[in-house]
């Protein structure tokens, strides 16, 4: 449901993309079982998806909430590996294995330690790696041996982008990316627009943010200036605790400070 996601998987479907013994069989969210996709494709191929994502939300602030995700990256094949000036691996129990470490060598590579600006979006988007799982597969399927492994990667991911704003920071980078990319830049526009989204004021952004509803921020006094009025000036600020209380100037038909109390 979040555009982390989507990032995510966009970056590293691209930064893999011809980096492995797949070469450009890498496939974004693929969804048919890999029994069946061996039978339609011999080759070493690669899929990427993203799956189970959890996290902790603190009043209705979603989009920053601190979150974990799973990122799948399956590799398999059903043919001898070939590779250019080497001898190829051959198609048995013992050679299917050994290509699909090779592979996984290489993938752990493109996570890791590749300088591409794909591979260097991924890293930004996917921030923090927590877990690493890798689960094994092997089987006949329709008379065809081959051999697979699962990787899974739980990591805590950057932060959703604000709503009604223009996109900044890494998501400006991605953006950027895609436009010059032969694949993604016809989603581009799309992406930039998701993003922003309706055109939300920065007072309403600060509401969202903080996760309050309209009867609370307007008890801590976030919301649109009246048409004509000047912005209150403060005059003090003081904490106690999870509290911040303002003291701004009073109005002409107010005497003293009027204080206003923000629970941070």
């Amino acid at each position: 449901m979040s555009l982390v996601s989507l990032a995510i998987r966009w970056t590293l479907w691209r930064a893999l993309y011809g980096k492995t013994y797949a070469g450009e069989r890498v496939y974004d969210s693929a969804v048919a079982p890999i029994e069946d996709m061996v039978s339609e494709e011999p080759h070493p191929f690669l899929t990427i998806s993203t799956e189970d994502e959890s996290g902790e939300v603190s009043g209705h602030d979603y989009a920053e909430a601190n979150r974990t995700l799973d990122i799948n990256v399956e590799i398999a094949l059903a043919t001898e590996l070939r590779m250019s000036g080497r001898p190829n691996v051959p198609h048995t129990d013992e050679g299917l294995e050994m290509a699909i470490n090779l592979i996984g060598r290489q993938v752990m590579y493109v996570l890791q330690a590749d300088p591409s600006p794909w591979a260097d979006l991924f890293r930004w988007f996917a921030c923090s790696g927590k877990k690493l799982h890798t689960r094994r597969g092997a089987d006949v399927e329709k008379g065809i041996r081959f051999a697979a492994r699962q990787v899974t990667i739980t990591v805590e991911p950057i932060h959703e982008p604000e709503f009604g704003a223009a996109p900044s920071g890494v998501w400006a980078r991605l953006i950027a990316e895609m436009r010059e990319d032969d694949i993604l830049s016809v989603y581009a526009d799309t992406l930039h627009d998701a993003i922003i989204g309706e055109a939300v004021p920065d007072w309403r952004r600060l509401i969202a943010r903080l996760g309050l509803t309209n009867d609370g921020a307007s008890a801590v006094g976030i919301g649109p200036l009246i048409p004509d009025e000047a912005p209150l000036t403060a005059g003090e600020l003081s904490s106690d605790g999870d509290q911040l209380a303002f003291a701004v100037e009073p109005s002409a038909e107010a005497d003293g400070l009027l204080a206003i109390v923000a629970v941070l």
